[in-house]
């Protein structure tokens, strides 16, 4: 019997040419009765786990008239999903080319959901959200171009340090905010950059989907700080 360590390595080396020779050129995708186009250098929710956990955990919650907000929304499926669901939506990416996509998905799908051109928080009006979802970059790189923005968290997870200290200000008692994470990047890093800025972060959320574990993690100040 093979372990993980073994397979997933092996697995990226075959797996990951072939998806970004297919993605290289714009691909449609389909989530039940979404509909979208994924533009080249846009993050493919068909290809990775972690967007179908997310929406499979997003399924069990109440998100009718829910003020929900999705930072680095790529190709807007999971913000298109709240919204259908009748979520007041804001998705926000740093690339043009993510903030084009999501707005052509949310017209080609009829939904009205709110769409901002933003690195993380900076654009957005101070106001508090009910609901915040992230689906993080995290490997420890710099990113060099727009697409990499999507893959890439900075050296020093600089990503988590400007997320975790923008957040407060885009939070109330009962804000519910979900990180999702992979088993692949460093999450005790991760979490001590959450401590250092007053944030708790607790699981919710655990699967395993062949070789990867994705984890949603609940965001709330800790206790000292509510």
């Amino acid at each position: 019997m093979f372990s993980r360590k073994f397979i997933k390595p092996v697995a990226d080396r075959l797996i990951r040419p072939l998806i970004l020779r297919y993605t290289a050129s714009e691909r449609g995708y389909r989530y039940g009765d979404i509909r979208i186009r994924v533009k080249p250098g846009v993050f493919h929710p068909g290809f990775f786990f972690s967007t179908k956990v997310l929406l499979k955990y997003l399924k069990k919650l109440d998100l009718d008239e829910q003020r929900f907000l999705e930072i680095g929304a790529g190709s807007g499926l999971v913000s298109l999903f709240a919204a259908k669901r009748g979520a007041i939506v804001t998705a926000t990416d740093i690339s043009e080319i993510a903030f084009a996509n999501i707005a052509e998905n949310a017209l080609r799908n009829s939904v009205e959901i709110a769409v901002i051109h933003s690195d993380l928080f900076e654009n957005l009006p101070h106001q508090p959200f009910d609901v915040i979802v992230v689906n993080p970059p995290f490997f420890p790189k710099n990113p060099q171009n727009e697409a990499q923005f999507a893959w890439y968290c900075g050296k020093n997870h600089d990503y988590f340090h400007r997320f975790f200290a923008q957040l407060p200000t885009f939070i109330s008692p009962e804000t519910t905010v979900m990180l999702i994470l992979s088993d692949v990047c460093d999450i005790a890093e991760i979490q001590q950059i959450a401590r250092e800025n007053g944030l708790a972060m607790t699981t919710v959320f655990r699967k395993k989907v062949w070789w990867e574990t994705n984890t949603i993690f609940r965001i709330e100040k800790s206790g000292a700080l509510r």
